[in-house]
């Protein structure tokens, strides 16, 4: 699931090229995931934050039964804090309990979105639990919103 940006004319402030790569989660607790990724392989200077979405997954689409969903959720992650390392982890909180979210993740600069990595799905855990579920891919999950994989992230 990749989403491309018109490509700049390599001026101040144009838009990232390139995705994250290695985007990974894990359950921290039943309403909270933590989120990691490597920068774009080719790096921007101009990237200013990282744009980290999580849609509740709709794993079973063949399911009888009708079930509300949570909206997407949007966290704005800068990409310098200051020191010489990237940011590229988030802990995102208040998420429904025992929920598998797909995610991606975007650089951006002041012109606009780069393209969206690769969709990973991790699930919260249930109540009482502290261990992680481990990512993973989510390519098959979102064939349906081919060519518009925006759509499987509820954008």
């Amino acid at each position: 699931m990749i989403f491309y940006a018109a490509a700049g004319d390599g001026s101040d402030g144009d838009v990232p090229r390139r995705a994250p790569q290695a985007v990974t989660g894990r359950a921290v607790n039943s309403t909270a995931l933590v989120v990691s990724w490597q920068p774009p392989a080719i790096t921007s200077p101009w990237v200013t934050s990282y744009r980290v979405i999580l849609s509740p997954a709709r794993l079973d689409p063949t399911a009888d039964e009708e079930v509300a969903v949570s909206p997407p959720v949007e966290t704005i992650v800068p990409a310098d804090d200051g020191s010489d390392a990237a940011r590229t982890t988030v802990v995102v909180g208040g998420l429904d309990k025992f929920t598998p979210y797909t995610i991606a993740v975007a650089a951006f600069s002041a012109r606009g979105d780069g393209p969206f990595s690769d969709a990973i799905v991790v699930q919260t855990d249930e109540d009482g639990r502290g261990t992680g579920v481990t990512a993973s891919p989510a390519h098959f999950l979102c064939a349906e919103c081919y060519p518009n994989p925006r759509m499987c992230l509820g954008l």
